[in-house]
């Protein structure tokens, strides 16, 4: 019997090592979990400190170029590393955070606007390294909304809305593309001939079509073609926006060069602008410089790209008067001074603008008590 004691004895002692071992195994596997998550939550932490600084390191980069530009500088930056004699700033920006690469591209092959507002117009030269014969407009609503118009509007395909009727057009304000006004300078000749008769004004219609791509428009050389309504077949394949207006024949103007104003109307748009001579893509120079920067901190990396005017914009007036006050606006037809001449028989309106009288009293003309 004694003996029989003892082994049962033994086998209790091998079942609580065992059991020793498992739990040992258990609180070891818990542990080196925990460690993997804290190791994993520090990497991540300490990646998002380096993705910071890579990223404000590629800001600065970007804010160097810009002042080189508006410097009047216009050469390219084509290799990473290779900052010309005079640029603004430094690539190193402390220990272990620099701009690795930063290229500046004077003569880009598109133009971006992000965001075109409705305030005010953009003018921008259309120059590019050979005759431009065509302009492909790219827009869509700034948003990202892709509603589109489908057939008439307001009783009337090409109706120009009111804000207020655009906005509560069929789908939500948020969501609509906008109308683009676009005017097309031609600039061999800024004369008068050439200012009244070769300048075209088109309304960019963000019309609905089931199939992708422009819509061709014809340049021509007739006054009767001014102020088109032009339907940009929008389509959420199309790219670069989802609509797009190619005006080609711009051969006809006598100019490979243009100025052109554009405007987005009811609502900010993103537009892009390419260029075209004979079907091949030109680079267009003196409009925009495309800046791309590499921030880089210890192993991580950041990747900027912006696009600024080269120069300042022309700033023109949007209307041929414009005031942050009122307007007192009264018409009349004067005779001519030579009795029996052609006119001579029209009278002044009683109680509007007089040359012959002082300022009080023409001031009280657009007195706003006055009937």
């Amino acid at each position: 019997m004694s003996k029989i004691n003892i082994k049962l004895e033994d086998e209790r002692g091998m079942i609580a090592i065992t059991v020793t071992v498992i739990i040992i195994a258990i609180v070891s596997l818990i542990t080196i979990g925990f460690a993997a998550v804290i190791r994993r939550d520090q990497r991540q932490s300490l990646d998002r400190q380096l993705s910071t600084q890579a990223y404000y390191a590629a800001e600065s980069g970007i804010n160097d170029a810009i002042e080189w530009v508006k410097a009047g500088n216009t050469s390219e930056i084509s290799t990473c590393g290779s900052l010309p004699v005079g640029f603004p700033g430094g690539s190193n920006l402390g220990p272990g955070v620099e701009y690795s690469c930063l290229l500046v591209d004077p003569t880009p092959d598109k133009l971006i606007f992000d965001p075109l507002g409705t305030d005010r117009s953009v003018i921008v030269p259309i120059d590019g390294n050979a005759d431009v014969t065509s302009i492909k407009i790219s827009w869509q609503r700034k948003e990202g909304g892709n509603q589109f118009l489908l057939g008439s509007v307001g009783g009337a395909k090409h109706n120009l809305l009111s804000q207020n009727e655009w906005d509560t057009y069929n789908s939500p304000p948020e969501g609509r593309t906008s109308l683009l006004r676009v005017d097309l300078i031609p600039a061999s000749s800024l004369d008068r001939a050439n200012l009244t008769g070769k300048i075209r004004t088109f309304f960019l219609y963000p019309q609905h079509e089931s199939t992708s791509g422009p819509n061709a428009v014809n340049y021509e050389g007739s006054e009767a073609n001014q102020q088109l309504f032009i339907d940009g077949k929008c389509n959420t394949s199309s790219t670069p926006q989802y609509c797009n207006v190619s005006l080609d024949s711009l051969g006809v103007s006598g100019s490979g060069d243009f100025y052109l104003r554009i405007r987005s109307i009811y609502a900010s748009s993103i537009v892009t602008v390419t260029a075209f001579a004979g079907g091949n893509q030109v680079e267009l120079s003196g409009a925009q410089a495309l800046i791309d920067v590499t921030g880089k901190a210890a192993d991580v990396v950041r990747r900027l790209q912006v696009t600024v005017p080269i120069k300042k914009q022309f700033d023109y007036p949007e209307f041929a008067i414009e005031t942050t006050d009122t307007i007192c606006k009264r018409l009349n037809v004067w005779p001519s001074t030579a009795s029996g001449s052609a006119g001579a028989d029209y009278e002044p309106i009683p109680g509007s603008f007089n040359p012959n009288v002082n300022n009080s009293q023409n001031q009280n003309i657009c007195n706003p008590t006055q009937p």
